[in-house]
């Protein structure tokens, strides 16, 4: 039975010492009720993800919609009652198509910078804790994220 410290890749090598390629006879087929279930997860994970992105790319507009009438004092109301068609004008939506841009690509880096150190961790500590140090991380990205979003007046908004 496969456990966690199994190997993905398994050599085989008859009496003589020569490495044989494994067959399907040899192979293990996959749990599929194990596939269905991650399958959901990942489901579940990416629709959450997809929908939280109209919601939050308003809150970056607002807030950033909010220095801006802050700092040209053109807008004499309260500033976190901005109407919104007042944040559509070309200033503040190109800050936040640039804001956008930086944290998608920044958004990448973890990805790329810890691919390798975190395939080394999984197989010296398991698969588990590294999957779960990886949800962490995103949670933790997301939370910053909403922290700056909320905590907009006292903090700048491409802190996110």
């Amino acid at each position: 039975m496969a456990s966690e410290n199994t190997p993905l890749l398994t050599h085989f090598s008859d009496e003589d010492g020569h490495e044989e390629r494994p067959t399907s006879s040899t192979l293990q087929s996959p749990n599929y009720l194990d596939v269905l279930v991650l399958a959901f997860v990942v489901l579940v994970a990416d629709t959450a993800a997809f929908m939280s992105i109209a919601p939050l790319t308003r809150l970056l507009e607002s807030a950033i919609c909010q220095d801006y009438y802050k700092t040209h004092e053109t807008y004499k109301h309260n500033l976190a009652e901005v109407p919104e068609y007042m944040c559509k004008i070309n200033p503040i939506q190109s800050e936040l198509a640039m804001l956008k841009g930086w944290s998608s690509l920044l958004d990448c880096l973890p990805g790329l910078l810890l691919a390798l150190p975190y395939g080394t961790l999984a197989d010296t500590i398991g698969k588990k804790p590294v999957i779960v140090l990886g949800l962490l991380g995103g949670i933790l990205n997301y939370g910053w994220v909403m922290i700056v979003c909320v905590c907009s007046p006292d903090l700048v908004i491409t802190a996110t």
